[in-house]
């Protein structure tokens, strides 16, 4: 949980700070409330950025998980892995290697989307049409 806490919000509060200064002058220029500037400047900015902290953060609660298994527990794929190491049987151990990488691959695929549209959300935010 705290590896992934403080992967998300930082990456959040990083893209919360890469507001365009230009926009941001301008909308204070304009004497917009801070909830204004919150809503059409800050999250705009800070859309594009978490989609990408999220990937992370699935991918570190997994291998927190896993790694979990790994040292403390009596079932699961790091329990299994742990186990055949144990007894040297690597064609076992390589099985769960493998079916641990193929998972990832898939909640890479299935996170794909997502990232590429918050990336064009972000981009019409500040678009000047």
């Amino acid at each position: 949980m705290t590896l992934v806490l403080f992967v998300a919000f930082f990456n959040t509060f990083q893209g919360a700070r890469a507001v365009n200064p230009v926009v941001l002058a301008n909308a204070r220029l304009l004497r917009a409330s801070k909830s204004f500037l919150l809503r059409h400047v800050y999250l705009p900015s800070a859309t594009a950025w978490i989609p990408s902290s999220l990937r992370v953060s699935v991918g570190m609660a997994f291998m927190g998980a896993v790694v979990a298994e790994y040292l403390g527990s009596s079932a699961g794929l790091g329990h299994l892995i742990a186990q055949t190491e144990g007894v040297l049987n690597a064609a076992r151990a390589s099985a769960g290697i493998i079916v641990l990488s193929a998972f990832v691959v898939v909640l890479d695929a299935i996170g794909r989307p997502r990232r590429k549209a918050a990336h064009g959300l972000a981009a019409r935010a500040f678009s000047h049409d």
